[in-house]
């Protein structure tokens, strides 16, 4: 008799540094834990406040603001023994979403809050790569295709289903760093304060018109996964 279980997982899916600058994943992976609390929220709490930006910028720095994010995926799967010493693992729901890394973000002048609006064009960026990554996991549920790993234990397994998301994700996110770049040229660098809240209000479209999309994959996600 196989036996089932559910479980929730959490991990992080990309790296990422947004703002004037855009880092990579090995600065931050590289960095030194330090004495902070490595305190994140998620995009969905609300726009940026001062309080995500939580570091002093660095030496030398003299305008502007770089806010740090992680895309992180939140899962819900099901597990069970598939056969003799194996179990799989597969997806029953799955959310994307970009998180401020609030240790690692600095702003220079904290008395400008209009600050705040250029790498919010940048965060928003990120969301909308998120959205569009957790579209494209949906897309495969609804048309019947299962995100599932095999492996020896549970953890094995969920890693092999985990290495499936990835997959999925990469030719979502791979023009990240494109998308970052033409936002910056497009509002000179935040300069252009009318080009930032054209480029934002278009991005926010594409936001909410992905966020509909998701909702009716997933209810037909769901029905699909009543049938089998």
């Amino acid at each position: 008799m196989k036996s089932a279980n559910f479980s929730a997982r959490r991990g992080a899916v990309l790296w990422m540094a947004i703002g004037a600058l855009i880092g990579n994943a090995g600065e931050l992976l590289a960095q030194a834990a330090g004495d902070k609390p490595k305190v994140e929220r998620p995009y969905g709490d609300g726009p940026l406040s001062l309080e995500d930006f939580g570091t002093e910028p660095p030496a030398g720095t003299t305008r502007g603001a770089k806010v740090y994010a992680n895309i992180n995926f939140e899962h819900v799967y099901r597990s069970f023994a598939s056969s003799p010493g194996k179990r799989t693992a597969f997806i029953q729901s799955v959310e994307v979403r970009a998180d401020v890394l609030r240790w690692r973000s600095w702003i220079f002048d904290r008395q400008q809050r209009e600050a705040l609006a250029y790498p919010q064009g940048h965060y928003d960026i990120d969301q909308l790569l998120a959205k569009k990554c957790q579209r494209a996991m949906y897309q495969k549920l609804a048309d019947g295709e299962q995100i599932f790993g095999v492996g020896a234990s549970e953890q094995e397994a969920v890693g092999e289903m985990e290495k499936r998301l990835s997959e999925i994700m990469e030719p979502v996110v791979e023009d990240r760093a494109d998308l970052h770049h033409q936002y910056d040229e497009a509002t000179d660098g935040g300069a252009d304060a009318q080009a930032i809240e054209a480029s934002r209000k278009e991005t926010l479209r594409q936001l909410a018109e992905i966020e509909k999309e998701l909702k009716k994959l997933a209810a037909a996600a769901l029905r699909r996964s009543r049938r089998r």
